[in-house]
């Protein structure tokens, strides 16, 4: 869950699941929230909780093509495009990252 630290409110929520074998990261947050920094911070955080809690090679993200502002977000956190294909019934930008320290 993810909450506004002044008031408080609720802004959305972010996590980790399995898909295809991999570890999948992401976030939803509340539209009044959106281009406020909040992905970015939460993007940032679950992916450093991961280098020190998940024993994985790679912490994948994606995104429908379209969600041009999301792909900023999780490229702006340092993970990188390898390959465009359907997720979830969608076509999808996948993106990944090294998990480090628990290779």
């Amino acid at each position: 869950m993810i909450f506004e630290l002044n008031s408080g409110e609720f802004v959305g929520r972010g996590g980790f699941g399995p898909i295809d074998g991999v570890v999948e990261v992401g976030y939803l947050l509340h539209k009044k929230y959106w281009g406020m920094g909040y992905a970015t911070e939460a993007l940032s955080a679950l992916l450093q909780w991961a280098k020190q809690n998940i024993k994985a090679e790679y912490i994948i993200a994606l995104t429908p093509l379209e969600h041009l502002a999301s792909q900023r977000v999780i490229q702006k956190c340092g993970m990188v495009n390898y390959k465009n294909d359907k997720a979830y019934g969608v076509e999808c930008c996948f993106y990944r990252i090294i998990n480090d320290l628990n290779q």
